[in-house]
């Protein structure tokens, strides 16, 4: 009877072993999720939305049409994409092109960054431009053009694009200073963006009380990103931020002005703060900075 069965079963065994199960490569992948708006939530500003999702936060501003003091609201959809739509108002301004211009010269004239032009015009190296193409023009929150350099088609233009209404005043940026460590310790964490590490953790040796590593002014303050705890963000100039992470308490507010020797927070129990920099959205080492 067990020989009889076992005649039966071996035939299935085989069968079984010789089929052959779909290629992992003619399987269809699942659809990729991308986010690409964010709900604005209570206590966050443009700043930290930028910094949650890894963007410059001029060209968030830029996609939002979102003017200094780049005000948002709880509730408030703001888009993702990547995508820019240029448009004249707020800081934007239009140019249109002349013959002998290059994207370097326009630049210097408007006393901006080459990469702020392409970013906005979608121009990609070389940057090729035309005689009579119109470029439009981000002025950013600090910079404005130099009068005497600039060429009578751009006084002209300039002045028929400049929006209406009374004149915000924006915050100005020192300019003769030199990185400095937040707190006196010894890193126990280093930079490494192959592990996800977009900052370093020092550990306190002296006091708990956390100084920014740079003057500027604080664009966000509070406990609404995951991940980072109690934080405090500095803007430094119009491409840089430093954070500091996972505190305490917060002794700053939005909007305020700061020197290096003001303390903005204190350390939690763990005695470690999390600090990063950010260059143009991007987070680079800070060892590379500090002094």
């Amino acid at each position: 009877m067990k020989k009889t069965l076992l005649f039966f079963l071996l035939p299935l065994v085989i069968i079984g072993c010789n089929s052959n199960p779909a290629a992992v490569e003619t399987r269809e992948p699942p659809e990729s999720i991308q986010i690409t708006s964010h709900k604005v939530e209570e206590g966050e500003t443009l700043f930290s939305i930028a910094w949650r999702y890894d963007l410059r936060w001029e060209r968030l501003a830029l996609i939002n049409s979102l003017c200094h003091p780049y005000l948002i609201s709880p509730g408030q959809e703001i888009t993702l994409s990547s995508k820019i739509s240029p448009s004249v108002g707020c800081n934007n301004t239009e140019y249109i092109v002349e013959a002998g211009d290059t994207l370097y010269s326009i630049s210097s004239d408007f006393e901006v960054t080459l990469e702020s032009i392409a970013d906005i015009n979608g121009l990609n190296s070389p940057y090729r431009i035309n005689p009579g193409e119109k470029l439009v023009i981000s002025m950013g929150s600090s910079s404005t053009a130099r009068q005497k350099s600039i060429r009578p088609n751009v006084e002209r233009v300039a002045k028929a694009s400049s929006p209406s209404g009374p004149k915000i005043e924006v915050s100005k940026y020192k300019t003769d200073w030199q990185w400095k460590w937040p707190l006196k310790g010894s890193v126990v964490e280093s930079f490494d963006l192959g592990k996800s590490r977009k900052g370093i953790r020092v550990k306190n040796e002296s006091s708990k009380q956390i100084n920014p590593a740079a003057p500027g002014n604080v664009v966000y303050a509070g406990s609404g990103l995951r991940g980072y705890g109690n934080l405090v963000i500095i803007k430094h100039s119009d491409k840089v931020l430093s954070a500091y992470a996972n505190n305490e308490d917060i002794l700053v507010e939005v909007g305020q002005s700061i020197t290096q020797a003001d303390p903005i927070s204190n350390l939690n129990e763990n005695q470690i703060v999390y600090f990063e920099i950010r260059r143009d959205g991007s987070p680079v080492d800070p060892l590379k900075f500090l002094k």
